[in-house]
């Protein structure tokens, strides 16, 4: 963690953390299983965190927009490595388009 975290990350933000960390868990658990699952499943990803990485690489500012994004990219993971831990809003294919048009205009 970098300093400043806890004053970057909402305190409902916080409170999911123990979730992910769940999510961390399983996914490992399910890894030693079917390593080749896990790729699988880590490609149904990758394209959604290489958007948000190449916009923050590219120096565009913070805004609400990239931070309701990256956070349903994190609720995806949970759907994609953890779903039986539920997710806090609904999140698809769809709705990460969504977001990533109101981010990129």
């Amino acid at each position: 963690l970098y300093d400043g975290f806890t004053a970057d990350v909402s305190i409902s933000r916080l409170e999911q953390y123990p979730r992910y960390l769940d999510g961390i868990d399983l996914r490992l658990e399910a890894l030693q299983i079917d390593p080749g699952r896990d790729v699988r499943r880590q490609a149904e990803i990758d394209p959604w965190w290489q958007h948000y990485i190449d916009y923050i690489e590219s120096g565009q500012p913070w805004t609400e927009a990239i931070n309701q994004y990256r956070w349903l990219i994190e609720e995806y993971r949970i759907q994609i490595f953890a779903q039986q831990l539920g997710t806090r809003e609904k999140v698809s294919v769809k709705r990460l388009e969504q977001a990533w048009q109101t981010v990129s205009g």
